[in-house]
């Protein structure tokens, strides 16, 4: 009925024991969707607590994304650290986590060859073949970068953090008007 919100909080209100675990994911999902992410973490909290889940890669990644969003980047690389010891070559995974380290500048050259990993996996995903651009970017290789930023963009047309970075490589070759 176009009401994710309602639907949401039906979802999250269910007794722990009638909720299953696919269930409380949509719930979190909704919410993140929502912007209403301290509602997302503790269902994502929840999820990770139900039997089985410790051995999930899913509910991990997406509560790494609410606790990034939320500028509580150590938090995030604990989770991703963990969901890529339960699915070493997911390439969501490895790319958020590559991109976390490229983008804060730290752990560069590993981040880069995590994002080159999950690109091997999942070669015409744009927002990884962007995740490269911009690793090349942070390197000071903007040559490079725009190569790979172009491809993204015919990948991801309308994604915004595609564009931007291209913008962004444009710029730094004095390329302005492009940028």
């Amino acid at each position: 009925l176009g009401q994710p919100g309602v639907a949401a909080d039906m979802l999250a209100d269910l007794p722990a024991d009638r909720l299953r675990r696919s269930e409380a994911l949509r719930a979190a999902d909704l919410y993140f969707a929502l912007d209403r992410n301290a509602e997302a973490e503790a269902l994502y909290d929840r999820v990770i607590g139900m039997d089985g889940a410790d051995r999930q890669w899913r509910p991990l990644l997406a509560r790494a994304v609410v606790r990034a969003e939320t500028g509580r980047w150590p938090e995030a690389e604990a989770d991703l650290l963990k969901a890529r010891e339960i699915s070493p070559d997911q390439p969501d995974v490895l790319n958020f986590l590559g991109y976390g380290w490229v983008d804060r500048g730290v752990r560069v050259e590993e981040g880069l060859r995590l994002i080159e990993q999950a690109l091997r996996i999942r070669p015409d995903a744009g927002h990884i073949v962007d995740s490269l651009g911009w690793a090349h970017y942070r390197l000071g290789d903007y040559a490079t970068a725009v190569r790979h930023l172009e491809r993204a963009a015919q990948l991801a047309p309308s994604d915004p953090v595609v564009l931007d970075h291209l913008g962004d490589a444009y710029a730094r070759l004095g390329r302005k008007r492009e940028a």
